[in-house]
């Protein structure tokens, strides 16, 4: 089987698995899930001996857990980043750090910034999903002890391997790999945990929990393909293999955000069918964007048992005459049709927020406005770069880096963060301790990674634009002016998540309850005064919306009448 039927057969692979998943998940497991439900439950509870004892396990604990962890690995993940950026243009400018045996030269920065950024990002998102799958399902999570005791395992592995890539040695890069490990392991106990969770769901699964649940499983799924096909196919199908892992990521995202929205505004998601087509085109497409050759150094430490030159050649074929262009016009068609998606996304989240009227007032639905009206842009910016790369031309090859970090901090970053600050207050019963400082931060994170991006996509045209002329003097002159502003203006990006974590840690305990609500409608509607038509479309209300008036809610009162025909 040749290079291009390989990548084919992993995309099919891919599909398959899915889709035979949601079909199961759908229909029930039956007698498969009765026997694995004991064992799991068993496994996740009784197994873990003293460590049992450790937490409490009270309701919402678990959820709290994780999102806290979340955002001070995102803290460090952006310090990290600017660590690197700063290094980029002044590689000595912390070389007495040696005089310690500490070499920040190299991939030293790069490779730990990757894993704190998208560990502390996937800690929210699991947080998120901790809280959300049981609410939904309204049922308490299968083993609340096990979740927040794994929140601490995934911690202790991206620890390990922040650590672990400091040493440049074969110790080192042992340690690096558990630790990219470690994580993986705790994410498959809360698949487990959750799938548990909604095994006693009496009703159907709503639109959140199937992009939740899709998300979750195709991270491992994609994963689990490329180690199938083997060494020998990886070199061409380990960067697929990660597309495919920023694709599930987005369907995790989109899964908390089309929660967070309505539960926040009682407001409900614009359009059923767009949601639906979002989770399928989720699937279907590979996503652009995150692709960075410079990720390979990542890549080698995370995947150590592979032969280490194996990693190092990660490329897609280009195609030629002597390569079958299939699989190129396939995976260019895919990586284009997910642009529609996230136009998709973007719609129906900015339409719900915009009817809300909440936004730069709430610090969640903000930020999340941000990074959906990013996230197409960002798309379509990812889109050209990482096309150029699989065509071999690599006119745009110095733009990648700047791309990747605009992506991922201008985007998929702000969209995780939103949801998860709109999901604390039910989860946790705390409030932000300032909606006003909030918008600050939000502000200052904005105008941060988008000053920066425009900064390091100047600087990385003006490479370009001379090294075609040949004018080395004039690169050298343009570059190092801008790119240390761009550096200075990401440090804004730090700041932003400093002061959005020290809002969520200063909070103050919750006093109101949160409205009932259904992700396509509110639930019950209570009128104040006289109303018309136009302004219940405008809240929400739908055909199955209860109403009642403003004198109180009373269980003995049924669906207001709207004619005496009735």
């Amino acid at each position: 089987m040749n290079i291009m039927d390989t990548i084919i057969l992993m995309m099919l692979i891919f599909w398959g698995a899915l889709l035979v998943f949601a079909w199961r998940l759908r229909a029930g497991l039956g007698f498969l899930g009765d026997a694995v439900a004991g064992m799991t439950g068993f496994m996740l509870g009784k197994a873990l001996g003293p460590g049992a004892t450790i937490l409490e396990g009270r309701t919402g604990t678990a959820s709290a857990s994780w999102i806290n962890h979340g955002i001070v690995w995102l803290f460090i993940g952006a310090s990290i980043t600017f660590i690197d950026l700063w290094l980029g243009h002044s590689p000595n400018a912390l070389y007495s750090l040696q005089s310690w045996s500490w070499d920040l030269t190299g991939n030293a920065a790069y490779t730990p910034s990757i894993m704190a950024t998208f560990g502390g990002m996937i800690m929210l998102l699991i947080g998120s999903s901790l809280h959300i799958i049981p609410r939904m399902a309204d049922t308490p999570l299968s083993n609340e002890t096990n979740a927040g005791l794994m929140a601490m395992v995934f911690t202790g592995g991206i620890l390990l391997f922040v650590i672990g890539s400091q040493f440049q040695n074969d110790i080192g890069n042992l340690i690096a790999f558990a630790g990219y490990n470690i994580p993986a392991l705790a994410a498959l106990a809360i698949i487990a945990n959750l799938l548990l969770t909604i095994r006693k769901q009496t009703t159907g699964l709503e639109a959140p929990q199937w992009f939740i649940i899709i998300g979750l499983v195709g991270w491992f799924v994609s994963s689990i393909t490329f180690v199938v096909l083997g060494p020998d196919a990886a070199p061409h199908t380990l960067w697929i293999s990660e597309q495919l892992h920023i694709g599930m990521f987005l369907c995790l995202i989109f899964g908390v955000v089309y929660y967070a929205i309505p539960s926040t505004t009682g407001i409900p998601i614009p359009s059923r069918s767009l949601v639906a087509l979002t989770l399928v085109g989720t699937v279907v497409t590979v996503s652009p964007m995150g692709y960075d050759p410079a990720s390979l150094s990542f890549l080698e430490l995370a995947w150590l048992p592979l032969d280490l030159g194996v990693t190092a050649g990660a490329s897609f074929p280009p195609c030629g005459a002597e390569t079958d262009c299939t699989s190129s016009l396939v995976i260019t068609t895919l990586m284009a049709l997910s642009i529609p998606v996230m136009f998709m996304f973007s719609t129906n989240v900015l339409t719900a927020i915009r009817r809300s009227g909440a936004i730069f007032e709430d610090t969640a639905l903000t930020l999340i406005a941000f990074g959906a009206f990013m996230l197409p842009i960002m798309s379509i910016t990812s889109l050209f770069t990482t096309l150029d790369a699989m065509s071999g031309s690599n006119e745009l090859s110095a733009a990648i880096g700047s791309v990747r970090i605009g992506a991922v901090w201008g985007a998929i970053i702000p969209l995780a963060l939103g949801g998860a600050l709109a999901i604390i207050p039910d989860a946790t019963g705390k409030d932000l301790e300032s909606q006003s400082s909030g918008i600050r931060a939000i502000w200052i994170l904005g105008l941060g990674i988008v000053g920066a991006f425009m900064v390091s996509m100047m600087s990385d045209f003006a490479e370009i634009s001379f090294a075609e002329a040949g004018l080395e003097e004039g690169f050298s002159s343009t570059a190092a002016e801008l790119r240390p502003i761009a550096s200075v203006l990401f440090y804004g990006v730090v700041l932003g998540v400093l002061f959005l974590a020290q809002n969520v840690v200063r909070g103050t305990r919750s006093v109101d309850t949160e409205p009932e609500f259904s992700i396509l409608g509110p639930s019950r509607y209570v009128i104040s005064g006289s109303t018309s038509v136009r302004d219940l479309l405008t809240a929400g209300v739908t055909l199955d919306t209860i109403l009642t008036t403003d004198d109180g809610i009373d269980d003995s009162v049924g669906p207001t009448k709207l004619s005496e025909e009735e």
